[in-house]
């Protein structure tokens, strides 16, 4: 395949997957995560973000300073705060290119950036302001240098420094990005010091990279280890089962049992006409993998069990969008299948022009990613307590979140005067929603709620004062009127 031949459809399957990441980034209300992010980002000097993820966070502070100088360059609207995932998930495809294009072939590389150019999975990350889709990207680029080192400590490959010193920086960064980027690069340590150590003469080597690593990152470690033993964060993930499980398959699959479905015959059927002429013994065939399909195979299915297994033997740790840090090798593994396939050429464009339609149908189509919002909408709420705000009678807002300044900033940007008077929590006591309440002097009380949405004791309070005058749903969020009685 010559230059020309492999930059064309490149470039196409990147302006595809852009288009697809960039199209209607405002489209839906940031929710509850996204709108946390930009509080935290939104402060005054990197010190108070510091401050702040010691005290009311479970992550790394890296993707909150990114984002503290991405809003000093650009105006802040929901586009442009979401913009740094999208361009980070176009990199990605790019990445992706690169990864597969050096463990196998061109052929790998083209058609696992297109699988993940059209991909809900990746797609729905990337329009997200959330540390994900940059996550995804450096795991890809870290695997980059690293399969570079597993080449030089595993196959005495030739290694320049400077790719040691890529791996050593964007390690780094991936640490800071997100604690699952730490764990990714702890197992990258553990599999290559078990390859040192077989390799006696790299044990240095392996402990001048990885400490290099840990100095980079201990100004932070002290604070890992408190939010870690639990001063801060929440119960939020879990301990799964079989059936989650099956429910993370599917949603990585593009959130759609169909999909799964279709790709797991995709993939027996491809398997089959590699190893048809063979009889089916699980060790030899095992054994007659090469080390990049091995790396992958260790690469998904390794830190995958490791956090099932920690999940239940010592803390929920377990959660869908964490797992992005293993994504990566599923769409390789799969083009490679179709590259090894025994049919013919035809036959294979096509499995690849039906997959890919697939994919695209299932977005726009069935998943209706363009056209149905499915994030909470706070900014919807806001517009309809606008719309329906009595500017004589000025009736008070009363909301139920995490943080005020959630409904303050959609009040903010349509301009107008209105801010949230009072804010509880579902998990205040009664006596601190009924001072709350107390502060309340208008006749009338708007009661906004989002991500969670008013229960039984906190409705009962404010009807022992409040009359409900109307109510209005929308996704994952609530407005209610209310009079004094």
């Amino acid at each position: 395949m010559n230059k020309t031949k492999l930059l064309i459809p490149l470039i196409i399957i990147l302006l595809l997957g852009s288009s697809l990441r960039f199209y209607k980034l405002d489209f839906q209300s940031l929710w509850l995560d996204e709108l946390a992010t930009l509080r935290r980002a939104e402060v005054e000097s990197v010190q108070n973000i510091i401050h702040m993820a010691t005290t009311i966070d479970i992550h790394p502070p890296g993707i909150y300073i990114i984002y503290y100088y991405w809003l000093k360059i650009l105006p802040n609207s929901e586009a442009n705060f979401r913009l740094l995932s999208a361009i980070s998930g176009s990199l990605a495809i790019l990445a992706i290119f690169i990864l597969a294009m050096r463990l196998y072939s061109r052929k790998e590389g083209l058609i696992s950036a297109l699988i993940v150019a059209v991909s809900w999975f990746p797609i729905y990350y990337s329009q997200e302001a959330r540390p994900y889709s940059l996550l995804f990207l450096f795991s890809i680029i870290n695997s980059i240098f690293y399969w570079q080192l597993v080449n030089k400590f595993y196959l005495n490959h030739s290694e320049s420094w400077i790719n040691s010193t890529l791996y050593i920086l964007s390690a780094s960064i991936t640490m800071y990005i997100h604690y699952f980027g730490t764990y990714l690069i702890f197992l990258h340590g553990i599999f290559l010091l078990i390859i040192a150590v077989r390799e006696k003469k790299y044990f240095y080597e392996w402990l001048i990279i990885y400490s290099l690593i840990f100095i980079l990152f201990l100004p932070w470690l002290p604070s890992m280890i408190f939010q870690l033993k639990g001063g801060v964060g929440t119960g939020i993930y879990s301990a799964p089962n079989f059936e989650e499980l099956f429910n993370y398959m599917i949603y990585i699959n593009n959130n759609y049992r169909i999909v799964i479905f279709i790709t797991f015959l995709l993939t027996t059927s491809l398997f089959l006409s590699i190893y048809k002429n063979k009889k089916f013994r699980v060790l030899e065939i095992f054994k007659s993998l090469k080390i990049e399909t091995i790396f992958l195979l260790t690469w998904f299915m390794i830190p995958l069990l490791i956090i099932v297994l920690f999940s239940h033997l010592v803390k929920p740790v377990f959660s869908f969008k964490n797992m992005i840090i293993a994504y990566a090798p599923m769409p390789i593994l799969l083009s490679r299948l179709i590259v090894k396939s025994n049919f013919n050429n035809v036959t294979k464009n096509l499995f690849i022009f039906l997959f890919i339609s697939f994919l695209i149908y299932n977005l726009v189509f069935v998943q209706q990613y363009y056209s149905k919002p499915t994030k909470e909408q706070f900014r919807e709420v806001v517009k309809y307590v606008i719309s329906e705000y009595n500017q004589e009678q000025k009736p008070d807002i009363f909301a139920l979140s995490y943080a005020s300044e959630y409904f303050d900033y959609y009040f903010q940007k349509f301009n107008t005067n209105i801010k949230v008077n009072e804010c509880v929590q579902i998990e205040n006591e009664n006596e601190e929603i009924e001072a709350a309440l107390s502060r309340c002097y208008s006749n009338k009380l708007w009661l906004m709620s989002a991500h969670k949405l008013p229960n039984e004791k906190l409705l009962k309070i404010i009807n022992m004062n409040y009359h409900l005058v109307h109510q209005k749903n929308f996704i994952g969020a609530q407005a209610a009127l209310y009079t004094h009685k």
